[in-house]
């Protein structure tokens, strides 16, 4: 903590590495070794990491030069990165560089996320590209039934997703993506590949790429927004409206139980959260 230093890097050729179970708070990229990037993790071996429940919190990139970004995590060209059940809350970029990118998340490999949320992660400046996650230089991803919005005490931090770059492909299934009224949910710069299915966003928002069965509302349905409590109240919008696993453009299933580890049944809630409140008949 105290912004002294990155919390891990992970280089070289490191392989099935799992990291579970932690805070990872207050840390700070610092120019490492000239890295500027990754300011909780720095990812670039050429293997698979594993990061399942963990909490990045105020995690941030602050020293000018060199590309790459990620306020809490930068995966590298050659590596894998699979994010299960992980919270993302108050990280940032606020360098000025113009290749800077990504309040959380900076990827130039392939990354997984699952069962995760993000809030209040800000790109702070208008230089690089305003995402919370970014995908950048070929990076390639899938998102599954995770909760990614804008931050809500910063004007920038704006757009949930941002892909830039012709080689990027990236599947969205069941994700909630709350992008700031008037904005993007997902944006891209070039000509990547974008799919989102069974997805919510927010009303007149840019949606960049292609969508099936993709709804948008102004209210999501979330228990407390004010006390950043996302998960859904018995009449969210959001209930029901997911699918329970798709065979193309990849093949994904949506996850057994949720975030905080409800069972998900039938067709699963959108976002990371599944509401169990009971459905209640009457007779007359």
């Amino acid at each position: 903590g105290d912004f002294g230093n990155r919390f891990m890097e992970i280089t070289g050729t490191a392989n099935n590495i799992s990291i579970s179970n932690m805070k990872i708070m207050e840390m700070d990229e610092k120019s490492v070794n000239g890295t500027y990037s990754g300011g909780g993790l720095y990812i670039t071996c050429s293997g698979t990491v594993d990061l399942t429940s963990l909490y990045f919190y105020k995690c941030r990139c602050t020293v000018n030069g060199g590309s790459g970004g990620g306020g809490a995590i930068y995966v590298g060209s050659s590596a894998s990165v699979n994010i299960y059940k992980s919270l993302f809350e108050s990280n940032k970029n606020s360098r000025t560089h113009s290749s800077q990118d990504g309040g959380a998340i900076c990827n130039t490999g392939t990354i997984h996320i699952e069962n995760s949320l993000f809030y209040n992660n800000p790109h702070e400046t208008s230089n690089g590209y305003d995402g919370v996650i970014v995908f950048k230089g070929g990076g390639d991803g899938t998102i599954v039934n995770s909760t990614i919005t804008k931050s809500f005490n910063n004007t920038n931090g704006r757009i949930p997703i941002y892909v830039n770059g012709s080689g990027s492909t990236v599947t969205i299934l069941n994700s909630i993506l709350y992008g700031y009224p008037g904005g993007y949910d997902i944006r891209k710069n070039s000509t990547p590949t974008i799919k989102s299915i069974n997805c919510i966003g927010y009303t007149g928002n840019v949606w960049d790429g292609t969508e099936t069965n993709c709804y948008t509302t102004t209210d999501f349905g979330f228990s407390d927004l004010g006390s950043y409590d996302f998960s859904l109240a018995s009449s969210s919008y959001c209930k029901d409206k997911g699918t329970s696993s798709i065979a193309s453009p990849v093949s994904l299933t949506a996850p057994s139980d949720d975030f905080a580890g409800t069972t998900r049944s039938g067709n699963p809630d959108v976002g990371c959260y599944e509401d169990n409140s009971p459905t209640i008949t009457t007779s007359a």
